[in-house]
Order: C-alpha cells, then structure tokens, then sequence
C-alpha cells in the first residue's frame, strides 16, 4: 500500500495536469496566464480530493480518476463562468 504523503503528490499532479490539459483543450479559450492558472487550481482540488477520498485504491485508478477529475472539473467551472458571462451582458 501506498503511503498517503505519495497519494496526495500524484493526485495533485495528474489533477494539475487534467485541468491545465482543458485549458488547451477548449478552443474558445485565448489560453492567458489568468485561464492556466484557474486550470492549475481547479486541477490541483480536483486531485487532491480524488487522493484523499480514494486512499485504498491502487496508483494506476489515482493517476486516471485525478487527471479526469482535473479535466472535467475545469470544463465545468468554465461553462459556469461562460453562463455567467452571458447573463450579465
């Protein structure tokens, strides 16, 4: 069994890589510092919940669900903000 020191570290870097993945993704995104970074924390959340809630599973699940996690929680969070956007206008 993994130690939880090692879980935490590669799910926040599979979540950091899923969310900034999106960012690249997305083709209505101009990709500005201020959209990677939102990619990098959205990531870095998503990942490290998917560690902390999953502490028995093995590392190959981790890496996956944290880097799908980090994907699907930037595509979420963006389409709210996109929602937002259009409302206000």
């Amino acid at each position: 069994m993994i130690d939880l020191g090692t879980l935490i570290v590669i799910g926040a870097i599979f979540g950091i890589i899923g969310g900034v993945a999106h960012q690249y993704i997305d083709s209505e995104q101009p990709n500005t510092s201020k959209d990677i970074s939102r990619g990098v924390a959205i990531g870095l959340v998503a990942g490290l919940i998917v560690a902390l809630t999953h502490t028995s599973a093995d590392i190959g699940t981790i890496m996956l669900e944290a880097l799908l996690a980090g994907l699907s929680g930037d595509f979420i969070v963006l389409n709210a903000i996109r929602r937002r956007r259009k409302k206000l206008r």
